[in-house]
């Protein structure tokens, strides 16, 4: 009897041990994901995004006075081929081929279109939007505002 009892008790203890375990890794992924989006927000303080879908991307891509008007036609278009949407609004692309075309004021300009901050371009670009507010490592793609 006493050994069923050690038994139950230590298969008590275990459960009790492992159920509080999940429970304390939710809490601290909950915690994470919370700083994630708050730097975000801190790095894209005072910038005001215009570009929110593929629509918004070709208006400015025909107006002379954009700086995406200054990208050549092919360079356009495999940036649209790069964007990817989740409820209409761009997550990700490649920002590769726009940084290899722009100078560095101008793709800060261009990246600012899209709620991107200098600060958030250096901290988001090599990640890729790959499921809500979850950016993953992924060179030559950027995670933006809309993940």
């Amino acid at each position: 009897m006493k050994k069923l009892f050690n038994v139950t008790l230590i298969f008590t203890i275990l459960i009790f041990a492992f159920s509080c375990s999940d429970t304390e890794n939710n809490i601290l992924e909950d915690e994470s994901i919370n700083k994630v989006i708050k730097s975000k927000e801190e790095l894209n303080k005072g910038v005001f995004q215009k570009i929110f879908t593929l629509s918004d991307f070709e208006r400015y891509a025909i107006d002379k006075n954009s700086i995406v008007s200054k990208l050549r036609a092919e360079t356009k278009s495999e940036f649209i081929k790069s964007m990817e949407f989740r409820d209409g609004i761009i997550t990700t692309a490649n920002y590769v081929v726009i940084e290899s075309e722009l100078s560095s004021i101008d793709n800060e300009e261009f990246w600012l279109l899209f709620g991107m901050s200098k600060l958030a371009y250096e901290d988001y670009k090599e990640y890729k939007c790959t499921s809500p507010h979850n950016c993953q490592k992924m060179s030559s793609y950027i995670c933006l505002t809309g993940c």
